[in-house]
């Protein structure tokens, strides 16, 4: 445990946040600006630009086991809170984490947290990719192209999505794109040198792949699709924020570029702030049609015709939801007045904060980068001036935080420095 204490402000919550990365951070940060009060921040291992900062109480948990976890909030942190007459604020930066919550959240509620995820019945059928995309098939809401291959032999088919056979392997165009159906498992797998998201070069590399996965403790369903767009900017980020399936608030990210190392591919590392009615009617569409609550983060990818396809929700604030502070909308301010304090946020938001439609530039890169990786020069040109208007941020780099935290989220920003060089040598190296 860090000196600082959480449980000492005049606030009548603690913020809970398991995992120290962007995410864990940025909480940590809105929370201060909105409510003055740290947050607590569970990690596994000491991330500096978290652990380091003053707005943070940070705790080190290796134990990463459900019983763990959870034995964890009810015999340490949930009775530390209560006893300082503080309710707990639940929040995490990974799926797994939020599917702990989801699938916990009554005895979480009963135990006095404020739990801000949606219901596992519904949370496990919309974070299936193959039930996402089933329900988006009726909706007809785009998608992409996909087929499912069952790494368990007793999985069912789904209707309107086929399976993989050796001729479709066969008869497709390369690369392909394979990705796990249930991050949250593919997180606790133990498939070998496993990534995010697979660029798959050949069908004798894509049998290989399946064949690896099948051997695994993965035992849920591998998506392979069509790759839609190979560039960074065809990917959009939709984020709401919802009351009883109605979007209260909508904001709307076009990405810039994406991280390309493996067990991070296709984060978003530079985003945009965009007007897309289009991707907000159909998201809207979705959260209705369930009956959602709270945030949900679409990930949305054009082809190269410029047409959207949506990808995935994530059923929780995704790693960049900061923007959505830039946009106009303090992200932690719904959660704590419809959580904590009980108030609808159709009426106690602003309008500017239901709209969240600032112009900003959210960047974890250092200018020259992403100068260099926007191949687009309109979209370079928008992104430069941006950073001439001051309107470019990191989470991660807060002039309200002290030296120590600022130099180890300066280190962490030049790093990236030094990944994209390594990143544009191969990809030269490639071309001779």
């Amino acid at each position: 445990m860090f000196s600082r204490n959480a449980t000492s402000s005049s606030a009548n919550f603690v913020p809970v946040i398991f995992g120290p990365d962007v995410l864990g951070y940025s909480y940590a940060r809105q929370f201060w600006d909105s409510y003055h009060v740290r947050s607590i921040v569970v990690g596994t291992a000491n991330v500096k630009f978290t652990s380091t900062s003053s707005l943070t109480d940070y705790r080190i948990f290796p134990d990463t086991t459900e019983k763990g976890m959870l034995d964890y909030l009810e015999n340490d942190l949930i009775p530390e809170c209560r006893k300082a007459g503080k309710k707990v604020v639940l929040g995490s930066s990974g799926d797994w984490y939020a599917s702990l919550f989801s699938r916990n959240k009554q005895r979480l509620e009963e135990l006095g947290c404020a739990v801000q995820y949606i219901d596992y019945s519904l949370f496990s059928r919309i974070t299936s990719k193959e039930k996402f995309y089933a329900l988006c098939q009726k909706l007809g809401i785009p998608y992409p192209k996909t087929w499912l291959f069952q790494c368990s032999d007793d999985l069912p088919e789904v209707e309107g999505l086929p399976t993989i056979t050796d001729d479709v392997i066969e008869s497709q165009t390369y690369p392909m794109i394979a990705k796990p159906s249930d991050s949250a498992r593919w997180h606790w797998s133990n498939v070998p040198n496993k990534e995010k998201v697979y660029i798959v070069p050949s069908a004798k590399a894509m049998k290989a792949l399946l064949a690896q996965v099948h051997a695994s403790s993965f035992n849920r369903y591998l998506l392979i699709q069509q790759m839609l767009s190979p560039v960074d900017t065809s990917l959009h980020s939709v984020t709401v924020f919802c009351r009883h399936g109605k979007v209260v608030m909508g904001c709307v990210g076009h990405v810039l570029v994406q991280d390309h190392s493996p067990l991070a591919l296709g984060n978003p590392l530079v985003i945009m702030g965009e007007k897309r009615p289009d991707l907000l009617k159909w998201a809207a569409q979705f959260c209705q049609t369930v009956g959602y609550e709270g945030y949900g983060n679409f990930d949305v990818m054009d082809d190269e015709q410029g047409n959207p396809h949506f990808l995935e929700i994530n059923a929780r604030p995704g790693r960049n939801t900061y923007y959505v502070s830039l946009a106009g909308c303090p992200f932690v301010v719904p959660i704590v007045d419809t959580f904590v304090n009980g108030r609808d946020v159709t009426e106690s938001l602003t309008a500017q904060q239901k709209a969240a439609d600032n112009k900003f530039l959210f960047s974890i890169l250092p200018k020259g980068v992403v100068r260099k990786q926007i191949a687009d020069p309109a979209l370079r040109d928008q992104a430069m001036e941006l950073f001439a208007e001051g309107k470019a941020v990191s989470p991660l780099i807060n002039p309200e935080d002290n030296w120590h935290q600022r130099l180890y989220a300066l280190a962490n920003r030049e790093n990236y420095r030094r990944k994209f060089a390594q990143l544009r040598r191969a990809q030269a190296s490639s071309r001779k």
